[in-house]
């Protein structure tokens, strides 16, 4: 949808010459508009649908293997260090994570930040990092996104996080009250993070 959005978006202008790299960014961009739909289907899924008996379940998780080694098949049909692969890789990313498999989820992301580094993407990738206890991995990527964005407050929280998990917790409460006092009254998260700081021991 965000590849579709951008592409509408963009100013018409004369064709220029024809060029290989123009072409492999044209078909990685074309590329991108099916595979899109396909990640964002497996990322989103249909919570409100009522679980379905095991063959069910089993033929639609056969059918979702089918589509992602699709979108696979595309990734590696594209430039490996172009921004199709990127987004590509980030599709990827975010349709595993949807369906749990946090490993397979780590290592596009992993991708996608070895393409271009991204303090966003990074967060995503530290999350599932500190979640499987890969503390020392989830320490490197969260301080070099700092070094691009020291005051985005979801890499300032897992900063705190990966402190607490760490067996750290008054660096986490330091970090985390440093956090709430720049956090304004009306942020979603801040009650979560009022939680998490009454939750240190």
């Amino acid at each position: 949808t965000e590849v579709q959005r951008r592409l509408l978006a963009a100013p018409a202008e004369p064709a220029p010459p024809a060029n290989p790299r123009s072409a492999a960014l044209l078909a990685a961009g074309l590329f991108l508009i099916p595979a899109g739909g396909i990640a964002l289907y497996l990322w989103h899924g249909a919570p409100d649908v009522p679980a379905a008996p095991y063959v069910e379940r089993a033929a639609a998780a056969a059918r979702d293997d089918a589509l992602l080694a699709q979108l696979r098949s595309r990734i590696e049909s594209v430039p490996p260090q172009s921004e199709g692969a990127r987004q590509g890789w980030l599709l990827l990313g975010n349709a595993e994570r949807g369906r749990g498999r946090m490993d397979a989820a780590a290592e596009a992301f992993s991708r996608a930040l070895a393409i271009r580094f991204d303090a966003g993407v990074a967060a995503e990738l530290a999350e599932l990092q500190i979640g499987r206890g890969e503390m020392e991995a989830a320490g490197t990527v969260i301080a070099e996104a700092m070094r691009q964005d020291a005051r985005d407050p979801r890499l300032r929280f897992l900063s705190g996080l990966l402190e607490a998990r760490a067996g750290r917790p008054q660096n986490a409460r330091a970090t985390w009250q440093a956090l709430l006092a720049d956090t304004p009254a009306e942020a979603p998260w801040r009650p979560f993070l009022e939680r998490e700081l009454q939750n240190l021991p």
